[in-house]
């Protein structure tokens, strides 16, 4: 465990969860109506016209209810030299292990009142880690990060004034 990162999104608030949970009970019920509609009338161009109507509203209310229930967490190991983008939905999970590319640095960039810690590797290439509203927790992960994987920190939070960060 020790050539291992899991960095975990906080869990979800009930209220995001209780709108989540309504959303996807609408979801199956449009499902439900449509496959009752078609078992009742059969298959008619009216059914037919219906049922599009019902699916485009499904795929709205799908999408919403990802946005209040998608967890994202990230694992690293280091050891094997791979990371997994994980998204996971109550119980469920899906995520790749890709290639760990040759890691140069972590940042913490401030950003529309958002701070994003980023981690950079070749050819000034990134992505995103998260984004925090406090400073102290970007700066607290970012520094945990770097600590782990031996790379510099980088603050970045104040325009044209970047500095290197003493992560010890």
């Amino acid at each position: 465990m020790e050539n291992n990162i899991i960095i975990t999104e906080e869990e979800r608030p009930i209220w995001q969860i209780i709108i989540a949970a309504l959303l996807y009970a609408t979801l199956f019920y449009f499902l439900f109506e449509i496959g009752k509609l078609y078992y009742e009338s059969g298959f008619t161009k009216r059914n037919y016209d219906i049922s599009l109507i019902f699916l485009n509203m499904s795929g709205y209310v799908f999408v919403t209810a990802l946005g209040f229930s998608v967890k994202i967490n990230y694992y690293f190991n280091l050891e094997n030299k791979k990371y997994k983008k994980q998204f996971q939905i109550g119980l469920i999970r899906y995520g790749i292990w890709k290639k760990l590319p040759e890691l140069e640095y972590v940042s913490v960039f401030y950003y529309k009142s958002m701070y994003e810690v980023n981690m950079w590797y070749v050819k000034n290439q990134k992505f995103k880690m998260y984004e925090y509203s406090d400073d102290e927790q970007a700066f607290y992960a970012a520094k945990m990060i770097c600590r782990k994987l031996k790379i510099k920190l980088l603050d970045a939070t104040k325009k044209n004034n970047f500095k290197w960060v003493d992560t010890n």
